[in-house]
C-alpha cells in the first residue's frame, strides 16, 4: 500500500516518480482509508510507522493534495496513530506533522467543518505531547525516531557540553539508539549519527570503550567507505575523534 501511495506523489518536475497509478486522489483516498482502518488496532498503530515509515508519506500527501476527503482521512489516520504516543509522537515531530497542520489550517479554506474540527483537535493533542519538551527532550525524540536531520542541537558545542553525560543514562540508551541508526540506508541519518557519536567521544573520555563494546566503532569504520560523501566524511571525523581520544588517554 505504501508503494502505491508513493507512486501517486507528484514530483517537483511535475511528473510522477513511478508509472502505473491513475485517478490519483481516489487512489490516495482508498489506500489511506485502509491504513486508517488498520490504525484502530492499538498494537498495529504502535508499529506501523516504525516498520513502514508511513508518517512522512501521509504528510506529503496532505501537503500536495487538493481533495478535502483525502486530507480528512490522512488527519484521521494521524489522530489514531497519536493514540500510541510513545511510538509515534517522535516520528510526528521529526516528520513535520506540526508544520503541516499549521499550513493546512492557515493556508487552506476548507468547506468541511468536520475537517476543520479534526485539524484543530489533532493540533491540540499533538501540542499536548510536545509542548513541554526541552531541547534535550526534542533531541531524544529525534534519535528515538531514527529519522535524524541536521537540527541545531547537533552542531552546537554548548549542547554537547551540557548534555553529553545524559547520554549514559538508562544503560546508554541514546548512544545505543544512535548505533542502531548506523544500520539504516538514509544518507543524512547516517551522517548525523556518526557526527553525534564523534561528539559523544569528544566530551566523554570513556565513550570510545562503549562504542567498541556495542559494535558501533566497527560500524563507523565500515562507513568510511560509504557511497555517500557526507557519510564518509562524518565517519572519518568520528574515527579521528576515537583515535585522538585514545592518544590523549
Amino acid at each position: 500500500m505504501l508503494d502505491v501511495l508513493r507512486r501517486t506523489l507528484v514530483q517537483p518536475q511535475g511528473s510522477r516518480a513511478v508509472r502505473g497509478v491513475v485517478a490519483v486522489p481516489q487512489t490516495q483516498y482508498e489506500v489511506v482509508f485502509c491504513l486508517w482502518l488498520l490504525s484502530f488496532e492499538r498494537q498495529l498503530a504502535a508499529v506501523l510507522d516504525k516498520t513502514y515509515d508511513i508518517i512522512p508519506v501521509l504528510v506529503d500527501i496532505a501537503r500536495s493534495t487538493g481533495k478535502e476527503k483525502v486530507i480528512r482521512v490522512v488527519v484521521s489516520t494521524l489522530s489514531n496513530l497519536l493514540l500510541a504516543p510513545d511510538a509515534n509522537v517522535p516520528s510526528m515531530l521529526v516528520g513535520g506533522v506540526p508544520a503541516c497542520l499549521r499550513t493546512l489550517a492557515v493556508g487552506r479554506s476548507f468547506k468541511d467543518e468536520d475537517l476543520k474540527a479534526a485539524l484543530a483537535q489533532l493540533t491540540e493533542d499533538l501540542a499536548g505531547h510536545s509542548g513541554v519538551m526541552t531541547t534535550w527532550d526534542e533531541y531524544c525524540a529525534e534519535v528515538a525516531s531514527g529519522k535524524l536531520h541536521w537540527s541545531p542541537a547537533h552542531r552546537s558545542e554548548q549542547f554537547w557540553k551540557m548534555h553529553v553525560a545524559r547520554m549514559d543514562e538508562a544503560d546508554h540508551r541514546i548512544v545505543r539508539q544512535l548505533a542502531q541508526v548506523l544500520g539504516r540506508d538514509d544518507e543524512t541519518a547516517l551522517a548525523v549519527a556518526c557526527h553525534d557519536l564523534a561528539q559523544y567521544v569528544k566530551f566523554n573520555p570513556d565513550g570510545k570503550r562503549l562504542l567498541a563494546r556495542i559494535g558501533a566503532k566497527a560500524q563507523v569504520m565500515a562507513l568510511m567507505t560509504s557511497e555517500f560523501p557526507e557519510v564518509r566524511y562524518e565517519a572519518l571525523m568520528c574515527v579521528q575523534q576515537i583515535m585522538l581520544n585514545a592518544w590523549r588517554n
